[in-house]
């Protein structure tokens, strides 16, 4: 067996184990009140796009938008169309996971193009009904990913940062 065949074994192997261990953020069983947060993303072209996603709710990993795009677009090539999902939470208090993450249509071309990721846990309260979006930027020198209101597009969450050195000089 080849070093490529290989490695597409590996993948594939890490992506259907990674896909098993997904949950819905609300649990079997919740009839309560719920809010909503949506996944978002910045597509480049049909090889690259960054995706700024709720990765868990209380220490629970939930299914990604960077999941769902991989499970549609295998067997694709050098071509992704992206997918975005939205997560029902129950309403109050969480420890919210949140990601920002450059992802492109097939794994050899991050080994040649410049990929970014921030990632960290905030504490959010959601509110009945509420309608948020998670945003983010994702670049060489500043990296961001927070929560709005879908609404009226305010920042409504902490901000989860990362500088690389050079950026941080320059504050």
């Amino acid at each position: 067996m080849n070093i490529v065949n290989r490695i597409l074994i590996t993948l594939h192997l890490a992506l259907f184990l990674t896909g098993c261990s997904t949950l819905d953020a609300v649990p079997d069983g919740y009839d309560g009140p719920v809010g909503h947060i949506t996944d978002s993303n910045k597509v480049y072209s049909v090889k690259k796009a960054d995706f700024f996603i709720l990765k868990s709710v209380d220490g629970l990993p939930v299914r990604s938008s960077i999941n769902v795009t991989l499970s549609k677009n295998r067997g694709r090539g050098l071509y992704m169309e992206t997918v975005i999902v939205g997560h029902e939470v129950p309403v109050g208090k969480h420890t919210i996971e949140l990601q920002g993450k450059t992802h492109y249509a097939a794994p050899i071309l991050a080994l040649t193009n410049p990929e970014y990721e921030v990632r960290g846990k905030i504490q959010f309260m959601v509110e009945e009904d509420g309608e948020y979006v998670v945003k983010g930027v994702l670049g060489p020198d500043y990296s961001a990913v927070w929560i709005e209101d879908m609404r009226t597009q305010e920042v409504v969450s902490p901000k989860i940062e990362a500088y690389t050195d050079k950026a941080e000089k320059s504050k």
